[in-house]
């Protein structure tokens, strides 16, 4: 009776121990990841279906008590393997699994243009436990992003406005373009990591806070027109627009602004400006605002009783001045006068 009991016992053991094993397989063959477990010897002690699939072994091939030297021969058969010839590698393979305590990275570009990521761990017993990732999809994304990012680095650097970007917590610039450089005089080194207090003036630096600290407050973009002092090119006349962009939960991460330098603009419009109200020659106002002041006196009459007068001015004989020596002199004395 005991014996049969006993029997029982390990009957139910070894279907608890088969139950076990095969929920241990399952979990393995639904990893992402590629698994294989080798012994001192260079045998497989476990690998899952992952690992067959991204090298393109076939189950059969690779099983428990397989060799290194044997799968690499197997991968150099169906073109998964271009590597030195498989004893060397597993030589050259076991001397750095054995020389190192932590684990070991390896990328590795198949013939077929996948990208493995293979992460190796020593084990106890002088085997080691190494996991696939097939990151050919990452790396293609990496790459594109890599792309955008150069192609975005090149608008930036041409474009003619200055562009810059802070971080939005202590204000520190983290890009500044070519045309920025050149704008406030300043090397990008010098400007990378800084504050707007260590390169400018405290008076200057202390209106760029107060109108960062606007935008922050707002959810609207900042436009400030203004004249800048800056560090090394003097003052100058600018549209600065400032944005904050922000997290999914509405906190500004970084303040992007583009400076539209309008010195030269504002130059030229102040000359024409000038010239529409006053005569090219003497400087003076010309009619157009003594009809403006003409106006403006008559409305104070109006209004409040103010009563104003009107002087004419007539240089004699400036004709003769003309005649005899010339317009250049009839000029020159005009200027003087005026």
């Amino acid at each position: 009776r005991a014996h049969a009991e006993y029997l029982v016992e390990t009957d139910r053991a070894l279907d608890a121990l088969e139950a076990q094993n095969m929920r241990f397989d399952e979990a393995l063959n639904r990893m992402p990841e590629g698994l294989r477990r080798f012994d001192a010897r260079q045998r497989i002690m476990v690998v899952n279906d992952r690992y067959c699939e991204i090298y393109g072994l076939k189950p059969g091939q690779v099983k428990p008590g397989t060799t290194l030297q044997q799968i690499l021969e197997y991968r150099a058969a169906n073109g998964s393997y271009a590597g030195p010839a498989p004893a060397e590698y597993v030589e050259a393979n076991v001397a750095r699994v054995g020389a190192s305590i932590a684990r070991l990275e390896e990328i590795q570009t198949l013939n077929d243009g996948k990208v493995i990521q293979v992460l190796r761990r020593p084990m106890p017993d002088g085997g080691w436990l190494a996991t696939f990732e097939d990151i050919t999809e990452k790396r293609k994304l990496e790459q594109e992003n890599e792309r955008n990012r150069v192609f975005l680095d090149t608008i930036l650097e041409n474009v003619p406005a200055p562009i810059f970007v802070k971080e939005a917590s202590e204000r520190r610039y983290i890009l500044v373009n070519r045309a920025g450089e050149e704008f406030w005089g300043v090397l990008r080194e010098a400007m990378i990591g800084n504050t707007s207090h260590g390169i400018f003036a405290k008076a200057e630096a202390d209106l760029i806070d107060a109108r960062e600290d606007q935008l922050l407050a707002s959810d609207r973009t900042n436009i400030d027109e203004r004249q800048i002092r800056t560090p090394h090119n003097g003052t100058r006349s600018i549209v600065a627009k400032r944005i904050a962009i922000r997290d999914q939960d509405g906190e500004a991460q970084y303040i992007v602004g583009v400076i539209e330098d309008v010195t030269e603009r504002k130059r030229v419009e102040e000359q024409i400006s000038h010239m529409a109200r006053h005569d090219a020659l003497t400087g003076l106002a010309n009619r157009v605002v003594f009809a403006e002041r003409v106006e403006e006196a008559s409305a104070r009459l109006r209004r409040h009783g103010e009563p104003f007068c009107v002087v004419m001015l007539d240089l004699d004989r400036f004709k003769t001045v003309n005649d005899l020596l010339g317009h250049p002199t009839g000029d020159a004395l005009l200027q003087e006068v005026a």
